[in-house]
């Protein structure tokens, strides 16, 4: 899948897409328990958090992940630390990664959900809703660009050689 491109329209980026918002609302230390990282991801109207130790990111911690447990039989999933919970989580973008190959990632992999990392520090989380939300405002841009050019080169009275 390539990005409608148009030379006065730049890469969209991670660094371009990533919603502004402190570490609190999108990431939960490890020995978080887990309803108190459900509660967060109430109030922030989110389906995951990244996991951290300190700075560092330790994997995901999603509704899907506690849900299985709790399928699973495991009762006291919700008094269980996110350590307990999460699943590690190969993949990841970086801010300089294009917002295409973050959308081929997510949805080879089924993945709602990329935390965006920077040295091994976790410094956002990136949505599928987000980045789709991105990419449509991209290619109306786009759009937008060339239909200009367009106008501008059939314009009467100019001429293209």
């Amino acid at each position: 899948m390539k990005l409608a491109k148009h030379p006065r329209i730049g890469t969209l980026t991670v660094s371009k897409v990533l919603p502004p918002g402190p570490p609190a609302t999108w990431s939960v230390d490890s020995r978080t328990l887990a309803q108190d990282a459900l509660r967060q991801m109430a109030e922030h109207d989110l389906g995951a958090l990244v996991a951290v130790d300190g700075e560092r990111f330790a994997g995901m911690f999603s509704e899907r992940d506690y849900l299985r447990q709790v399928v699973l039989g495991n009762r006291a999933a919700a008094h269980a630390q996110v350590a307990e919970l999460i699943r590690p989580s190969p993949f990841f973008a970086t801010l300089q990664q294009t917002a295409e190959e973050c959308l081929v990632v997510m949805t080879e992999n089924r993945l709602h959900h990329l935390p965006v990392l920077e040295n091994g520090r976790a410094i956002g989380l990136l949505s599928l809703a987000v980045l789709l939300h991105a990419l449509l405002a991209h290619y109306e841009r786009a759009f937008a660009a060339f239909e200009l050019d367009q106008r501008i080169l059939f314009l009467q009275g100019t001429y293209s050689c």
